[in-house]
């Protein structure tokens, strides 16, 4: 492990094939016991008096370990959080709900229900947080790539992508095109495919399924295997179940009843 360790800059803690930073806030101690706890998931939290191999103590306030560690890096508890603030962002920003009239969707339905998912994963922390939640719902599955249907994919599909990298793992985001690109190579797929086979499909939001039934489809015939889709929010009008017919399962971060609950309750 390679700690370092700057007064008032960040700290870098590397492990192989990852790089995590941690708050500029914390002394070497602090940071070095918080760096070792990651790496040990399972060894637990190491006195904050034990001094840091190597590093000299700083003469800095310290803030109360237990709100520090204890409290803030609580895997479980931390997910909880995020996917609560990524909700609020989600109804806040990409959710509207009108009766008359009603939305006109891509599906050329009619619904009182709109989402515009761009408008969360185009906002920093929204991009932050899908990624760490969609990794998080995958990371079991352990794909070589994410990707998805252009353009409604791409934000997730990066952000998982570098979320991944930050947990050292390695998760390749692909696009799929709409239309093959009309010169060069013309093929429908964006990414580095070399030794990529598992692939999980990505979608902001699926109504009848359509486009991420699309994306699978162009990366099966790229030789790629589908092993699952994921999606921001089903909206429970038949989509997922389209999708489970081509013998891909699903896994939404939310559904539409998840708004109508928040909406009515």
């Amino acid at each position: 492990m390679d700690f370092r360790w700057t007064k008032g800059q960040s700290i870098l803690y590397r492990a192989p094939g990852s790089r995590l930073f941690l708050s500029p806030a914390c002394t070497p101690s602090e940071c070095w016991n918080e760096a070792q706890r990651r790496e040990n998931p399972d060894r637990g939290i190491r006195d904050f008096g034990e001094r840091v191999p190597g590093v000299e103590q700083a003469r800095v306030k310290r803030r109360r370990p237990a709100q520090l560690i204890s409290n803030k890096y609580k895997e479980s508890e931390m997910h909880h959080t995020e996917r609560d603030r990524l909700f609020e962002i989600l109804y806040n920003k990409s959710f509207i709900y009108r009766d008359n009239p009603p939305f006109t969707l891509v599906s050329g339905r009619q619904s009182p229900y709109y989402f515009d998912c761009k408008a969360a994963t185009l906002d920093p922390e929204g991009l932050s947080l899908v990624g760490c939640i969609m990794f998080q719902a995958i990371r079991n599955l352990r794909p070589d790539a994410v990707g998805g249907l252009t353009l409604g994919a791409d934000p997730i599909s990066l952000s998982t992508s570098l979320e991944a990298h930050r947990q050292g793992v390695s998760i390749r985001p692909i696009i799929v095109r709409k239309e093959p690109k009309k010169h060069g190579t013309a093929r429908w797929i964006e990414g580095l495919l070399d030794g990529v086979k598992r692939v999980v499909a990505i979608d902001d939001v699926i109504t009848t399924g359509g486009s991420t039934i699309t994306a699978i489809e162009r990366m099966r015939e790229a030789g790629l295997d589908i092993i699952a889709a994921a999606v921001m929010v089903d909206r429970e009008e038949g989509g997922r179940e389209a999708i489970e017919a081509t013998g891909v399962s699903v896994i939404p971060l939310f559904s539409r009843s998840d708004f109508d609950r928040r909406r009515l309750g």
